[in-house]
Formats: C-alpha cells, structure tokens, sequence
C-alpha cells in the first residue's frame, strides 16, 4: 500500500514537471520578434527540468540549419527525438537524450508522457516559426504599402465609414490640398472634395 502511494506520489510529480516544462515553453516563443536561435537556446535550456531524471538529461534542437544543445549534450543510446514540419516545409527536429543509462520504463528509459511532451514542445516550434513567418510576411507588406503611400502623387486614404472618419491620410494631401496629413484627418469629410464610394 504504502508503495503503491509512494509511487503515485512520484508518478503525480512528474506531471507537475511535465506541464510546469511545457508551460515555460509556451511562454519563452510567444514573442516572435526574439532572434529564432537565441529562442531556441532558452527552450533547449528549459527541457531537461521536464524529464525523470533532469540532472543527466541534454537536449538537442535542429532547424533550418541551426544546431542548438544543452551544455555537455551527445547523442546515446537513450534518447527521443520528435519532428514537426512548418507549413513553409522546413522540419524541426527534437532530440532529449539521457547521458548515463537508466532501468527501462515505458519507452526504453522514458516515461510514456514524456513521448506526448517531446510531441507538444515540437510542434509548438514549428507552430510558432509559422506565425513567425506570416507576421514577417505582414511586416513586408506593410512596408511596401506605406512606402507606396508616402511616395505617391495620388493622395490616398482610409475612410472608417460608421464614423465617416479618416483614419489615415497620405502625405500627398499637403501637395495637393495643402492640409498637413494630420490636419486633413481631423476634417469632417464635408469639408474636402473627395467622392466617396457607393456602398
């Protein structure tokens, strides 16, 4: 009995670690704007905490041909790697190995949750490398828009129709109107000679 509770006592710890590790990884790649492989060296750092034996646990992560290793990590016998695939094809690849052999649990020396956390802290990688890549596409097009904007003789403009309110006014307005863009978007659309759309 007092066994049987000992070991639910051990096996309960072990998914405290487990989500308390999965918790802090979550949380180290929700900036995007991070350098990908300073992020990566500090969720490297992170996942030994959440293995069953921490103390003589490496971690390896690999992408886009970036290498990324916990102090002291070498590839042995004891180890789980996992792979997730970025919507832009580029593989992630997780590699948590043991540096000393330990007695077989339920995937060789490791614990069956330790499988769906190698699995989660993955594709979480590659989850957040594709929002990544689409707020770095949005960031480009941007620019180019407001490069188009401020270099244009055309005077462009935003409209916010429930309002009838400008929320943008290219440069072009003091050229062609003589308001400074922040004086034309303070006008009530009365008072400029612009033809609005029929909606």
């Amino acid at each position: 009995m007092e066994s049987s509770l000992a070991r639910e006592h051990v096996m309960l710890t072990e998914r405290v670690k487990e989500q308390n590790c999965l918790s802090t990884v979550f949380a180290l790649t929700e900036d995007t704007r991070t350098p990908m492989e300073e992020q990566l060296g500090k969720v490297a750092g992170v996942i030994p905490t959440g293995w069953f034996y921490p103390e003589i646990t490496v971690a390896r992560i690999e992408y886009d041909g970036m290498v990324v290793d916990t102090p002291g990590f070498v590839e042995t016998p004891w180890r789980q790697t996992a792979e997730a695939t970025t919507k832009q094809g580029e593989t992630f690849r997780l590699s948590v190995a043991y540096s000393e052999e330990r007695p077989p649990l339920e995937e060789g020396p490791f614990l069956r949750e330790e499988r769906t956390l190698i699995n989660a802290i993955v594709h979480r990688l590659a989850e957040k490398a594709d929002r990544r890549h689409a707020e770095e596409g949005l960031r480009d097009t941007l620019e180019r828009y407001r490069l188009i904007s401020e270099n244009t003789n055309d005077e462009i403009w935003i409209l916010d129709l429930p309002t009838m309110k400008f929320t943008y006014m290219s440069p072009s307005v003091f050229r062609m109107r003589g308001y400074t863009p922040e004086t034309a978007m303070a006008l009530s659309v009365s008072y400029t000679t612009l033809t609005l759309p029929t909606i």
